[in-house]
């Protein structure tokens, strides 16, 4: 909202805070005006806030279906009157019964938003980002998944203006996440007990009481705990933080791109950097693995820092130096 419109309606009766609402709401229907009006979507946008501040008073119900409401048809009158007779131009090229197939689309496309098209659309979303390709390019042999249960349940009329929708409004809003080049690619990631059996110390932790580990076999190195999920959380905070080519914000959720470039959820992230780290300590920094204990590993080596480096950024892992005595087994 313009600072005019803003001082204009402002000096009214309205209250600021209902302003305020009223200028949010149209903002989270932007995309609803988008596949309504298309090219217009902007002046639809505009004719329904001055049409709220104007007219909307909590009286005239829910907030929300007012806008909708007045955004579905604001402009149907102007457009009408863009075909009218009076414009001899536009007269020669369209007669009036073109006139009213065009209207008696725009009708039909109005009632099918409402309804079914936009509850397809919300059965596709999750989809979107893990099967990029297919709404991209819309081709059977890009589709990752099985949509037969979405396919069997609604018009096809109802599937391709769905999918253009999407294509429209929602395919810009992720395209250039999925479209960045790999920052790099870390390759050789074994799960947390490949990496144990590649890199198991000659030394045994059997337990650990009040923080002394009890431990068989005999060496000079150092042994010191980390703890994964710690780990882990410490990547993300340094290096996926505020990082838009590694978090994704689409529709409620967050995807991210692994250690491999491949995009997965939070908690599939924080497992893939559990095992990229051990695997990074083991072999950049020479440590054995001693044992694991839930999520914490005892390692023993001689590195008095501990870090590892991804996508070009290096983080610093915390860890305790751990006090042992050895037992016979």
């Amino acid at each position: 909202m313009s600072k005019l419109s803003y001082f204009k309606y402002n000096t009214s009766e309205m209250s600021p805070s209902l302003i305020v609402a009223i200028n949010e709401t149209i903002q989270e229907n932007k995309a609803y005006a988008t596949v309504i009006w298309k090219s217009r979507a902007d002046d639809a946008i505009d004719a329904t806030l001055h049409n709220a501040l104007k007219y909307y008073s909590p009286d005239k119900g829910e907030l929300r279906n007012y806008i909708i409401s007045t955004m579905k048809n604001i402009l149907k009158n102007s457009f009408k009157k863009e075909h009218s007779t009076e414009d001899e131009t536009l007269n020669f090229l369209v007669d009036s019964s073109q006139e009213d197939n065009i209207n008696s689309e725009l009708d039909d496309l109005l009632e099918d938003f409402s309804s079914e098209v936009s509850e397809c659309i919300v059965e596709f979303l999750p989809y979107v980002v893990e099967d990029y390709e297919f709404f991209k390019e819309l081709k059977r042999n890009k589709m990752k998944f099985d949509y037969s249960e979405i396919l069997g349940k609604y018009s096809s009329k109802t599937i391709v203006s769905a999918l253009q929708a999407i294509t429209t409004i929602y395919l810009p809003k992720v395209s250039e996440f999925m479209s960045t080049p790999a920052l790099s690619t870390v390759g050789g990631i074994g799960t947390i007990s490949e990496t144990y059996q590649k890199f198991e110390a000659p030394v045994k932790v059997r337990s650990v009481v009040q923080r002394i580990a009890l431990v068989e076999g005999f060496s000079t190195k150092s042994l010191i705990s980390i703890d994964l999920n710690q780990a882990s959380s410490e990547v993300i905070d340094t290096i996926y933080a505020g990082n838009e080519s590694l978090v994704l914000n689409f529709e409620g959720k967050q995807y991210y791109r692994s250690p491999k470039w491949g995009i997965v959820s939070k908690e599939e992230l924080v497992q893939s950097l559990k095992e990229f780290c051990l695997s990074y300590i083991c072999k950049r920094h020479g440590f054995l693995v001693s044992e694991i204990i839930g999520d914490v590993v005892y390692l023993l080596g001689n590195s008095d820092k501990v870090n590892i480096s991804l996508f070009g950024v290096e983080c610093g892992i915390s860890y305790d130096m751990v006090a042992r005595k050895e037992v016979v087994c």
